[in-house]
């Protein structure tokens, strides 16, 4: 079943989730921590965020995650993984 996006408290807030190309670092930050605040109480935070690393999204905040949080996640899931593959083989 996929989420009702409709009902996401962003609804109606892209502007927030979206820079510009360029953007000054100092707005970017400052737009960024309104967005990620706006996905705090939403009820489809994790199912935007997992959207988003499923769908390979590189640009914006989605499910109250940055590009740079989204990416370090991803290292780690990758790390977690290859971690867990390796304890597995040692057991076996």
């Amino acid at each position: 079943m996929r989420p009702d996006w409709a009902s996401a408290a962003c609804a109606g807030q892209g502007e927030w989730f979206f820079g510009p190309d360029h953007e000054p670092v100092s707005r970017r930050n400052w737009r960024e921590s309104k967005a990620t605040a706006i996905c705090a109480p939403c009820p489809l935070q994790l199912a935007c965020l997992e959207f988003a690393l499923a769908e390979g999204f590189k640009n914006g905040v989605w499910g109250g995650m940055t590009e740079d949080g989204r990416a370090n996640l991803l290292r780690w899931r990758r790390k977690k993984a290859s971690r867990d593959r390796a304890r597995e083989r040692r057991a076996a």
